[in-house]
């Protein structure tokens, strides 16, 4: 991975934002209407750049001590490449760096690509949410609630 850099996220790129939020996101669960609701200082959002491209992004809502990550995204063209990894990655050091003591995030279930990434990355399943989700097709999914804690280690 070379040429890549972290920039913050800015009312300009929201139109780049919402294309990778529809291709990473089929089921249109991250629409431009709840990106541009994120554009506020109560939100954390960073974007993965590749050789001059916005190629994903991450948005974090820092609530007292504790954060919860909204939405990570890698343009599926980029996926598979570690851009995922290094983004989560990246996040979790600056949310340590920021002061949180613990990170908690929802998946859906079928989502095990992303389930598989947060508990390579320490990330345990707390909770589920039955029939949480609402599918294209109407049916209901169940969201894995997962929890982050930083520890002595992190440091």
């Amino acid at each position: 991975m070379k040429a890549i850099e972290i920039v913050e996220i800015t009312a300009e790129q929201v139109t780049a934002l919402d294309k990778i939020g529809r291709q990473a996101f089929a089921d249109g669960s991250w629409t431009r209407e709840q990106i541009i609701s994120c554009l506020t200082p109560s939100y954390w959002l960073r974007g993965l750049v590749h050789e001059k491209v916005l190629i994903g992004f991450v948005i974090f809502h820092p609530l007292v001590d504790d954060t919860e990550l909204c939405c990570i995204a890698i343009a599926p063209v980029s996926q598979g490449e570690g851009y995922g990894k290094f983004l989560l990655d990246y996040s979790l050091k600056a949310m340590q760096d920021l002061g949180y003591h613990k990170i908690f995030l929802e998946v859906r279930v079928s989502n095990w690509p992303a389930i598989s990434l947060y508990q390579h990355r320490g990330f345990k399943e707390i909770h589920r949410r039955k029939a949480y989700y609402v599918n294209r097709d109407g049916t209901r999914e169940d969201a894995v609630v997962m929890e982050y804690k930083f520890t002595q280690d992190d440091k």
